[in-house]
C-alpha cells in the first residue's frame, strides 16, 4: 500500500514539473531581471542546485548545461549588444 502512495506521489510531482515545463516554453515572452543573471550565477558557481525549471528558464542555448555560455547570452541582451528574440529583459524591479 505504501509502495503504491509513493508512486501515485511521485507520478502527480513528475506531471506537476512536466506541465509547468511546457507552460514556461509556450510563454512568448520571459522577463529576465538582475535576480536570474544572480540565480544563474549562483548555479554555475554551484552555490545553488539547479532544478528542472532552471534548465528550462536559463539554459538558452539548449545544450542541457547552464554555464557561462547561457550567462553571456543573458548579459549580452541585458547590455543591449544582441537581442533574444521573443525575450524581455528587465534591468530592475
Amino acid at each position: 500500500m505504501k509502495n503504491r502512495m509513493l508512486l501515485f506521489i511521485i507520478l502527480v510531482l513528475l506531471a506537476i514539473v512536466i506541465f509547468q515545463a511546457k507552460l514556461i516554453i509556450s510563454i512568448k515572452q520571459i522577463d529576465y531581471t538582475v535576480d536570474d543573471m544572480y540565480r544563474v550565477k549562483d548555479i554555475i558557481l554551484e552555490k545553488t542546485k539547479a532544478t528542472d525549471l532552471d534548465y528550462v528558464v536559463y539554459d538558452l542555448n539548449n545544450d542541457g548545461i547552464i554555464d557561462g555560455f547561457d550567462m553571456m547570452i543573458i548579459k549580452r541582451h541585458f547590455l543591449d549588444i544582441e537581442k533574444i528574440p521573443n525575450v524581455k529583459i528587465i534591468k530592475s524591479r
